[in-house]
C-alpha cells in the first residue's frame, strides 16, 4: 500500500516510516554495517569461517530485525569477500529472491534490494540466464511495483545498479523491464519518480542501441512523453524527467521522431517563459546572480532539444524554424551563466551539424561570442564553444575564415595549456583539425608549436568521424608546412599508428605524407630514424603502410 490504507495498515506504515527514519540516519547499525565492510576487505575468506554460520542462522531467524540484520550483514561484506563468498553465493541469492525480496516485512524486502544489487557483478558473470540474471532481474524489476515507497526506492535504485553491470545481458529482459517501468511511472510519487526516472536513463545509456529498436522504445516512450506533457513547470520531478527523456530521445534515435514535434514545443515554451522573465528582472536592475529566476528550465530545456537533435538530425530544421529558435540564440549566448552558457554552445553545435541553414543569418553575432569563451578555465562552456567551433567549420568553410585569425591562437593556447582537462584538449585539437580542412593556410603556421601536443591528445580517441575529420585537417596542414613537423615526425606517425582502420583517403593520405618524408631524407638518415622507432611503432607501420 502506498499510505492509503487504513486500521492496522497505517499502524504497520507509521511503524515502517519511523524505522525508516531509524535507518537513514548514521547510528550504531550503519557502523557496525561499515565495520564488517572495513573487515571484510582486510581478512577477506578468513573472516566468512566465523560470520557464515551465525548471518545464515539470522537470516532464517524468526524474528524480522535479526534477518534484516542479517541480510544487512550480507550486503556490507559483498566487496571484500566477493572472491570468497562464491561458493555461498547461488544458495544466498535464491533465500534473497525466493524468501527475503517477498517478505511481509517492507523493511526485509527493502534492505534485501540493496544486498542483492551488491552481487549483480556476481550473477552477470555467471553468463546462464535462465538460472541466474533471469530470476535475478524479474526479482529485483517485480519490487519496483511494490506497495511500500521505501522498497520502490530501493528497487529502482538495485535496478540501476543491476543496469551498470549487465548493460547489453538485459536486452532479452527488455519487455518485462519496460512494461514495469512504464506502469510504475502510473503510480510513483515524487522522491521515487526522481529514482525511477535517473534509472531510466541508466538503462538507456547502457543498452548499446538496444533501444533504438520500435517493439522496445514504445513500450516506455508513451508513458515518458505522458509524464513530460502533463508534468507542470513547478513540480520539482520536471528536472529528472528531462533529463531522463534526453537520453531516451538520443539513444532511441528514429523512433523518438514521432515525439520531436510536441518536445520542441514544450521546450520552446519553456524558454520564452524563462528568457522573457529574464528580461524583465533585467529591466528591473537585477544582477545575474540575484536574479529570482530558475535558469535550469534553460539548461535542461537546450539539453533535451540536443537529445532531440540526436534523433531526428535534418528533421529538427522544421521545427526550429516554426519556433523561431534562432530569435532566442542572441540573449541565450549573451547569458551569464556558466551552466546556460555550456548548453547553449552545445546545442549550437547540434545545429550545425544538422540544420546550419538555421545559423547562416545570426553567424556574425554567433563567431565573436564562441570565440570569447574559449577561456580554459571555465571548462565545459570552453569545450562545448570548441565543439561547436568545430561543427560550424566542417558546415560553414571558408565563410569562417575572418573569424579564424582570432579563434586559432586560442585553440592552439588551449591545447598548450599545461595541467588543462584531458577532454578539454582533445576537443580543441579536433576543432584544429577540422578547421584545417577548408581554411589550412590560417591554421599550417601554427602547426610547429601544437603538433606535440596535438598529436598526443588524438592518438588516444577512438576511430570515429570526428577523429577522422580533425586528422584530415591536420594533415591539410602538413601538407601545407611540411617543415613544421619534422622535428616531430615520431608523434605525427605514432598519431597515424593510433588509427586501427582508417578511412581509405586518410589511409592514402598517411602513406604520401609518411613516404614524403622518407623521401626528405637521405638513406642513411632515414635508418637511422627508422631504427630509433618503438618496436611496436615500427611494427604497425610496416603492417599497414609497408614501411622499411
Amino acid at each position: 500500500d502506498d499510505g492509503d490504507g487504513d486500521g492496522e495498515d497505517d499502524e504497520e506504515l507509521d511503524a515502517q516510516a519511523a524505522a525508516d527514519m531509524y535507518v537513514e540516519e548514521w547510528n550504531l547499525r550503519k557502523s557496525a554495517a561499515a565495520s564488517l565492510d572495513v573487515l571484510a576487505r582486510l581478512y577477506g575468506a578468513a573472516l566468512l569461517e566465523l560470520f557464515m554460520p551465525a548471518v545464515t542462522d539470522m537470516m532464517n531467524s524468526p524474528q524480522w530485525t535479526e534477518r534484516e540484520a542479517g541480510i544487512l550483514a550480507i550486503g556490507a561484506i559483498a566487496f571484500g569477500c566477493s572472491a570468497a563468498m562464491e561458493p555461498y553465493l547461488p544458495s544466498i541469492l535464491s533465500h534473497l529472491i525466493t524468501n527475503c525480496l517477498v517478505d511481509e516485512r517492507a523493511l526485509i524486502r527493502k534492505i534485501a534490494c540493496w544486498a542483492a544489487s551488491r552481487y549483480s557483478e556476481w550473477v552477470v558473470w555467471q553468463g546462464d540466464p535462465a538460472t541466474y540474471l533471469g530470476p535475478f532481474t524479474e526479482a529485483i524489476v517485480g519490487r519496483m511495483l511494490d506497495g511500500n515507497k521505501l522498497v520502490q526506492e530501493a528497487a529502482c535504485s538495485a535496478f540501476a545498479i543491476l543496469c551498470e553491470k549487465a548493460t547489453t545481458e538485459l536486452v532479452e529482459f527488455y519487455p518485462g523491464i519496460m512494461s514495469t517501468i512504464a506502469e510504475a511511472m502510473g503510480f510513483y510519487q515524487v522522491r521515487n519518480l526522481r529514482l525511477l526516472y535517473d534509472a531510466v536513463g541508466t538503462l538507456c545509456e547502457n543498452s548499446g542501441g538496444a533501444v533504438e529498436r520500435e517493439d522496445v522504445a514504445e513500450r516506455f516512450l508513451p508513458a515518458l512523453m505522458g509524464k513530460f506533457m502533463t508534468t507542470a513547470l513547478t513540480d520539482q520531478c520536471l528536472f529528472p524527467l528531462m533529463e531522463a527523456l534526453t537520453t531516451a530521445a538520443s539513444t532511441t534515435k528514429a523512433c523518438f521522431i514521432r515525439y520531436a514535434e510536441p518536445t520542441v514545443l514544450r521546450c520552446a515554451e519553456m524558454l520564452t517563459e524563462t528568457l522573457a522573465q529574464i528580461a524583465e528582472f533585467e529591466a528591473q536592475g537585477f544582477a545575474d546572480e540575484d536574479m529570482p529566476c530558475n535558469k535550469e528550465y534553460i539548461v535542461c530545456a537546450l539539453d533535451l532539444l540536443s537529445g532531440v537533435a540526436d534523433a531526428a538530425q535534418s528533421e529538427m530544421t522544421p521545427l526550429l524554424e516554426h519556433v523561431r529558435f534562432v530569435e532566442m540564440l542572441p540573449q541565450l549566448m549573451l547569458d551569464q551563466s556558466p551552466d546556460v552558457k555550456q548548453s547553449t554552445y552545445a546545442f549550437v553545435g547540434d545545429i550545425a551539424k544538422w540544420s546550419p541553414g538555421i545559423l547562416a543569418p545570426v553567424i556574425d553575432g554567433v563567431m565573436p561570442l564562441l570565440s570569447d569563451s574559449l577561456v580554459p578555465q571555465l571548462v565545459s562552456v570552453c569545450n562545448n564553444a570548441g565543439w561547436a567551433i568545430g561543427e560550424l567549420a566542417l558546415q560553414f568553410g571558408t565563410g569562417l575564415d575572418h573569424y579564424l585569425p582570432a579563434i586559432v591562437p586560442k585553440l592552439v593556447a588551449c591545447i598548450n595549456r599545461p595541467n588543462t582537462n584531458r577532454n578539454l584538449v582533445e576537443n580543441m585539437a579536433i576543432a584544429l583539425g577540422r578547421i584545417g580542412i577548408h581554411s589550412p593556410a590560417l591554421a599550417a603556421p601554427y602547426l610547429e608549436a601544437v603538433v606535440h601536443n596535438w598529436c598526443l591528445a588524438m592518438r588516444s580517441l577512438v576511430d570515429d568521424d570526428e577523429k577522422a575529420s580533425a586528422f584530415r585537417g591536420f594533415c591539410n596542414m602538413i601538407m601545407i608546412n611540411p617543415d613544421a613537423v619534422v622535428a616531430r615526425f615520431i608523434l605525427v606517425c605514432d598519431a597515424i599508428a593510433s588509427w586501427r582502420d582508417a578511412p581509405e583517403d586518410l589511409h592514402d593520405i598517411f602513406h604520401q605524407i609518411i613516404y614524403a618524408f622518407k623521401g626528405s631524407l637521405a638513406p642513411e638518415l632515414w635508418a637511422q630514424f627508422y631504427a630509433n622507432m618503438p618496436v611496436e611503432l615500427r611494427r604497425i607501420l610496416h603492417e599497414q603502410y609497408m614501411l622499411s
